[in-house]
């Protein structure tokens, strides 16, 4: 970068010429760090802020699950959203925001498919790209990505978006519902399972609240544990998938796990003795991998 400033050397050609090296090399950690210090000297303001991360979006579609675009699409709104005041502060829109959190769901909606727009025309590397990674003759019409509700990283996304980012105003009811509902859609969704664990751990919600709409993954509603679910239980709106097979483990855990936080509300030693029950039932039946 010094060499270029010293050139005095035209920065968006250059910027260009990385769009050119990304296509070719989406998992290279040079050019996406090369790009990160042109658009940090660049300074950018929001027009061409959403420019890049149109780019980003782009170079996920063939590869939604690459680890330097998403850490590099996650730079770019944690940097230009923590400016200082006298650097001009958020640079990013309420409605920004918005629309970012649409198209993270969009990555997350397993029935979503991404079809090629107006602007992204001439981006003909886009369908190459997908055709080569996915070799389904779908990717050569007009579909160029899809969604994935097991996208580990689309989720770590939607955390930020709703959750850690500076400004952000999460509707904690409206967060368990979506998580919940991407379990009722893919019920052995590890993923999904972890998001919402995070919702009730950051927010220090009992997971009992939650077990309304778990205990039907579980083949093990015993009376002493439907005893405590709470007395108006959050509505469920979304179905539960009918070829799911039972039980769930993540199912058998979170009863597990709201036993043994029943037995350390009450020090009851024989809640302890039901939560140990489970938890063996899980590791020598539902869950052997996690045995050890």
């Amino acid at each position: 970068m010094s060499t270029l400033l010293a050139l005095q050397k035209d920065l968006r050609q250059e910027l260009q010429l990385m769009n050119e090296f990304a296509e070719e090399n989406l998992k290279s950690y040079q050019v996406w760090h090369h790009r990160l210090t042109l658009i940090t000297q660049m300074e950018p303001q929001l027009p061409e802020l959403v420019k890049e991360i149109g780019f980003i979006h782009d170079s996920l579609m063939p590869d939604p699950k690459n680890y330097h675009t998403w850490a590099y699409l996650n730079w770019l709104y944690s940097s230009f959203s923590n400016l200082p005041e006298e650097r001009g502060g958020n640079r990013f829109s309420s409605q920004s925001w918005k629309a970012e959190l649409e198209w993270c769901e969009r990555m997350l909606d397993s029935d979503h498919r991404f079809i090629r727009s107006p602007s992204q025309e001439g981006h003909d590397w886009l369908g190459e790209k997908v055709q080569l990674l996915s070799g389904e003759d779908e990717a050569k019409g007009e579909v160029i990505g899809r969604g994935d509700g097991r996208n580990n990283s689309a989720w770590s996304w939607r955390w930020y978006l709703v959750v850690a980012r500076n400004g952000a105003q999460p509707d904690v009811g409206a967060e368990l519902e979506y998580a919940l509902s991407q379990i009722r859609t893919i019920p052995h969704n590890a993923s999904a399972w972890n998001y919402l664990r995070g919702i009730h751990k950051h927010f220090k919600l009992p997971l009992s609240q939650s077990l309304p709409a778990i205990l039907p993954y579980s083949i093990i509603p015993a009376p002493s544990i439907i005893s405590f679910i709470p007395q108006n239980p959050p509505p469920v709106t979304t179905p539960a998938n009918p070829d799911t097979p039972l039980p769930v483990p993540f199912a058998i855990e979170w009863l597990a796990d709201c036993k043994a936080e029943q037995a350390a509300a009450a020090e009851s030693s024989e809640a302890y003795t039901d939560a140990g029950g489970l938890y063996h039932e899980l590791a020598e039946r539902w869950d052997v991998m996690r045995k050890t």
